[in-house]
This record gives C-alpha cells, structure tokens and sequence, in this order.
C-alpha cells in the first residue's frame, strides 16, 4: 500500500512539476483533432491521389493481412502502424483513415518544430511553446503569416497539415523520431553504467528498427545516425583504435539485430518477402515513373543544389566540425546531444531530399524545410536570453489560450452547419462518409452491377472499401507494381483469376491515364486481348469479357537508326485504328565510361507519335514513356491512326546511350473504341 502511495505521490509531483507543458500537449492535440475533423465531413477524394494509398494497406493490416506477404507496402511501415494504430481505435472507416492522417501530419509537424528547437534552445518550454505558435499559425493562417512566408517553405509548412500524395513528412518523420528517442532515453542509458558500450548498443539497435519506418527516409537516417556516432567515436578514441574496433564491433551487429528483428515482426517472419519487395521497386524506379526526359537525373553530380538543400549540407558540415573541434578527448553525452544530432538531422535532410532526387529527378524538401524552419526559429529564440521560464510559461499560457478558443470555436461551427449537406450524400459501410453525389451515385452504379461479381481494379478505391472485398493482388495501385517478380505475380493472378470485371481509370478523369497504360502495357495488352467496355462511372471504365475484335493482318515494320534514336513504324494497307502490341528484345550501352561523364544510370525514352496525332495539346506529355535499360523481351503499344503507327526510342543520358535493337515483332493488333 505504502509503494502505490509513493507511487501516485511522485506521479502527481510529475504532473504537477510539467502541469503547463501537458497542457500545452493537450491543447495541440485538441487544434489538431478539431483541424481533422472539420476537413473530414465532406470527401471529395482523387482516385490517383494518396487516399487510398494510405487506407488500403491499413485496411488489409486490420483485417490480419500479414505486411509485404499478402500485399505491398509501399510508402514504409511507420505511417502504416500509426494509421492502423488510430483506426483501431476510432474505427476502421475510409474517413477515420482520412482524418487520422490529417491529425497525424499535424503531430509530426509539430513534434519536428519542438525537437529542432530544443536540440537549439536546450529548453522544453521554449521547444513546445514554438511548437504551439507555429501549427496554430500554420492551421489558422492568418494573412500576416501567409503573406511573409518564405515561398520556399511552403511545401513543408503544407505537409504539416495535409497528408497530400505520398505522406511525406509522415514518411520522413521516422529521422525526427530517431533523434527524439535519443533525447528521452540517452542520458538514462549512459549515466545507468557510465559506459559507451551500453550507448553504442542503444542508438545502433534503434537505429536498425527504424529502417523499416521508410523505403526512402529509413536508409539515408540510417546511415545518416552511423556516420555522425562514428565521426564522434574516432574524435573521443582516435589514440585508441582498439576502443574504436570495439564500438564499431558493437554498432554493426546491434544495428542488424535491431533491422531483423522488426522485420520478422512486421512481417511474420517472412523476410524473404521484405527483401524481394525492396529490391524490385529499387531496380524499377530508376526508370518507371515520370514521362519527359528533362524530368529524371542521369548523372552523379546531379545533386538538388537548391539554396536549401546546399545550406542543410553546410550546417551538417558546420556541427561536425564542432565535434571534431571539442578539446575533450572522452566520450561527452552532452556533446553529442548539443552537436551530434543537430549535424545528424541536416546530413539526413540533405541526404534524403538528394537520394530523391537522383533516384527519381524529383524533388522533395517537405521534411528539410520544416528542420530549417526549427532550426531558424530555435536560433531567434535562443537570443531571447532576458526571458525568464516565468516569463515564457505565461506566454505559452496565452498562446494556449488562443488556441483553445480558435479550436472551440471552429468545432461549434462545424456542430451548427453539420446538418448542412449541399452536394453531399452520406454513404455508410467502410466508407462511412458524405461524399459529393458524383462518387456516391457511382458507388451505388457499381453495386448494382457488379451484384456480388468478382472484379479487378487498376487503382482499388471506394468500390473495395464500401463493398468489403480486396484487389485479388498485393498491389493496389498498378503503379506500385515494381520488379519482374511482381508484374509476373500481378499478371499471373489477373490471367488465371477469370474476373467478370476490371475497372481502369477513364482517360477524359485524368491524362495520367495514358502514362499508365503505356507504362504499364505488361498488363493492358492482357485485357485489351479478352475484355471489352461495358459501362463507367465518374472516374472507372469497367471492363467485361466479350467478343474482342483483333486484327489478323500484319504490317510493314520499318526501324530506321536516327544518330543514337530508334525510329519504329508499322504501316497497314486499310487505314485501322487501333493498338499494336510490339515485342522489342534490345539492349543499350554507354557511349563513355563512368569516370568520363558521372552517368550511373540509362534507360530508354519512348516517344508516342502517333499517339499525340490524337491527344489535345496538353494531354501530349501523359502518352510519352520510359522503359527499362535492356529486355528480352519487352512489350510496348504503338497507336495505329489511318494505317499508320510510330514511336521513337531514345538512349538517354542524351548523346551518352546507344540501343542496340536485335527483334521487333507485332503480337496483336487490338481495337479499343
């Protein structure tokens, strides 16, 4: 009895003590409950988007689907677990999926902002107070704050209360979340014993959990957190390589444990699975996504070198030379924490945006703006060295305040116009929300056609959800269909499934609909071959198995070598329109070795001719394509207008690839209306 006294009596001095910091906790999660709530009630969700990328692999997770055995997970294992965390417990719906994200993109802005400035200021109250002020800024955004942001943080500061595409700052949280880890465990764990082994073991093994967080962000924070430790060690015990020997002997075999561990845990102990997955979409996204040349990067030196991305390299550089700098030749905690992980967080950011961009040509500075925004303000604060915690806490009391009102305030309003539904109708199931009457009458359409029929679709969305069932394959969306071992599962799964239905996004929904099938012609050409057009809706075409009509006669193929471009036409004697569907065995190879150009990677560009003769000029871009480096065989479609069709492949790096092509052969000539 006496011990659960104690007990309660030092959790009470604990609340007491941090009374006005769990109040400010509280009131954040309040803005950011009341912020996804409200942006919930009315969905008017894009089917391409990352909606149902982020519910559906959590829907699987829920219904005791095993991760990367029995489906994809694409965007990593952290926004999974947290999503299916909330909808366990506010319920499994597509709009509980949606509001989750919104609360979540809100908490890891919010944990990025206090983490920085902490790590700066090295005070929790400064730390949280920044926190508050900037998502109520960030959430409100009034027209002071909106007309004096810096244009280039807008994509983070965005990223901080919508999930967007691809969850970006929830995918890149996991280097955020390393770091905090270390700030509430690490002094525990060295003061403990006073030893370095017992550190070096505990950043490792966290640090190989972590990986799983993110396909992209868990590799470079990785590898991010390892050189900064090593950097630190070889500072403290450069006269004692033994010592080095040892932490080093420690680090790699605790940070694999660490990495295997969580992969048998996510995935049931089908490692395998894991390994496969993340070799297949590597492989495949050095050339799959994108459509214009000038859109990918070719050459090593193609680093991002935006004034954002070169000042993060200069500050990671900037930290660690105050590492190397220090006199102490110890291990010093409190060093680490004040230099080691602020040079960690910017090698991270930098890595991660140019990782990104040299594997993909796009750019991505979500997380490195708000660790520079952090870091800014975290240094103005820091001059602020009049303001007493006194002073500071009364200020976090009215910023509280403020916020407490702004979020009471919204939420009667959105209780008083609840009723309000212009444009909406609610839709219950999985679903379990209002949306606009396109997409309900389209759910209603679908139902009653399909009556309990099997279908297969490119992008699974609402029709999964609110009818209960899952795409046949792991992959969702066609587009997360990367490796050879997966377009061959995909396709085999589809062939011997024998669906009474597939449904393809429509060309007139979006563009993106020809990228798709062009790039994904492995699958189109297999249901152009028995399916027809049977009825669609606001954004499906539905397919049905018919009378396919495929044409006999082959044409005259003409491949014509212009400089390093392939020119391949097909010509018929009656002037058709269709698809042909070209087999191509070909290879390419570099023009210049490596140490002469920087080029790492090559791939082929195809240019849809023809194709375009029948596109509006700014769906022109959607028909172009990559393909991969060498095949044999590869399939592509070439449009067929009046007899004629034609595509023109190109090496790229430009003037640095040759192709060499050994057999092009038409398979079939489709008629799709």
């Amino acid at each position: 009895m006496k011990k659960i006294k104690k007990i309660g009596l030092k959790f009470y001095q604990i609340i007491y003590k941090n009374q006005i910091i769990i109040l400010s906790i509280c009131v954040a999660a309040l803005l950011g409950i009341v912020w996804s709530v409200i942006n919930t009630k009315y969905i008017d969700y894009n089917p391409i988007n990352g909606d149902f990328q982020n519910y559906n692999p959590v829907r699987r997770l829920l219904s005791g689907q095993i991760p990367f055995k029995d489906f994809s997970v694409y965007l990593g294992c952290g926004q999974l677990y947290l999503e299916a965390f909330l909808l366990s417990i506010i319920g499994n719906t597509f709009k509980n999926s949606l509001c989750s994200m919104y609360f979540l993109s809100v908490f890891c802005f919010w944990i990025s902002i206090m983490v920085v400035v902490f790590l700066v200021t090295k005070s929790k109250f400064f730390a949280i107070l920044s926190a508050n002020i900037l998502i109520f800024f960030n959430i409100a955004r009034p027209a002071f704050f909106v007309n004096n942001m810096v244009a280039e943080l807008w994509e983070g500061f965005n990223a901080g209360i919508i999930p967007g595409n691809s969850a970006r700052l929830i995918r890149a949280f996991v280097t955020i979340l390393l770091a905090w880890i270390i700030l509430l465990r690490i002094k525990k764990v060295y003061y403990k014993k006073n030893k370095i082994e017992e550190v070096t073991f505990f950043i490792a093994f966290i640090s190989g959990i972590m990986l799983l967080w993110s396909n992209d962000y868990g590799v470079v924070t990785s590898f991010s957190m390892g050189f900064v430790y090593l950097v630190i060690i070889f500072k403290c015990f450069w006269k004692d390589w033994k010592l080095i020997l040892k932490q080093v002997g420690i680090y790699i075999p605790s940070y694999l444990v660490g990495m295997i561990i969580s992969i048998l845990f996510v995935t049931k102990f089908h490692i395998k699975d894991w390994f496969l997955f993340m070799f297949g979409v590597g492989k495949y996204q050095q050339w799959y996504y994108e459509t214009q040349i000038p859109f990918k990067t070719y050459y090593i030196y193609e680093i991002n070198s935006s004034i954002l991305s070169i000042l993060s390299l200069f500050l990671a550089l900037y930290y660690l030379f105050r590492i190397i700098k220090e006199k102490t030749f110890r291990f010093n905690i409190d060093n680490f924490i004040q230099n080691g992980l602020l040079a960690y967080l910017f090698l991270t950011v930098f890595l991660g945006t140019n990782f990104y961009h040299l594997l993909s040509g796009g750019v991505s500075e979500e997380l490195l703006q708000v660790v520079l925004a952090g870091y800014g303000i975290g240094i103005l604060t820091k001059q602020i060295t009049k303001i007493n915690r006194k002073t500071v806490s009364k200020i976090l009391m009215v910023v509280n305040l403020f916020m407490i009102v702004y979020s009471i305030s919204n939420l009667y309003y959105f209780i008083m116009q609840n009723n309000i539904t212009y444009g909406y109708q609610y839709i219950g199931g999985k679903i379990d929300a209002y949306l606009n009457d396109s997409k309900a009458e389209s759910l209603k359409t679908v139902q009653e056609k399909l009556n309990g029929k099997a279908v297969f679709s490119t992008y699974a969305s609402a029709v999964e959800a609110y009818m209960d069932f899952f795409q046949p394959t792991k992959y969702d969306y066609i587009i997360h269909v990367l490796g050879d071992r997966a377009r061959k599962e995909y396709i085999d799964i589809f062939i011997q499934g024998n669906y009474d239905y597939v449904a393809t996004i429509r060309e007139d929904y979006t563009p993106w609909e020809y990228w798709i099938r062009n790039a994904n012609w492995f699958f189109y050409r297999e249901l152009y071959a028995e399916y027809i057009p049977d009825f669609s809706t606001d954004y499906q075409l539905y397919w049905k198995k018919g009378n396919v009509s495929i044409y006999k006669e082959m044409p005259v193929i003409e491949v014509e070598k212009i400089e390093d471009k392939i020119k391949i036409v097909l010509k018929y004697k009656e002037a058709i329109d269709a698809v042909a569907d070209v087999r191509l065995v070909y290879n390419t190879e570099y023009k210049f070795p490596f140490y002469q150009t920087g080029a790492f990677k090559k791939m082929i560009h195809v240019d849809s001719v023809s194709q375009k003769n029948i596109l509006q000029s700014t769906e022109k871009i959607y028909a172009d394509f990559f393909i991969p480096e060498e095949a044999d065989p590869y399939y592509i479609p070439i449009t067929i207008i009046d007899g004629y069709g034609e595509v023109i492949l190109d090496g790229v790096p430009l003037n640095q690839v040759k192709i060499n092509i050994t057999d092009v052969v038409v398979k079939n000539i489709f008629f799709i209306k």
